[in-house]
């Protein structure tokens, strides 16, 4: 292998890895903003039952 082939070599596997590790990256973005409208939604839920267990009891 000549040192041209291993340098692309070497460029072709760190940009891999860095492609790697942005999906990576932007998979667990996905996740955690899924995570707080996960949240969001819960918790106007509860908000919704709560109230309607209020207006129920009067």
């Amino acid at each position: 292998m000549t040192n041209l082939q291993q340098q692309k070599a070497a460029i072709d596997a760190q940009a891999q890895k860095t492609k790697d590790e942005a999906d990576r990256t932007a998979t667990q973005q996905r996740q955690a903003a899924a995570d707080e409208e996960s949240k969001k939604v819960r918790q106007t839920a509860e908000e919704e039952v709560a109230k309607i267990q209020y207006d129920a009891q009067r």
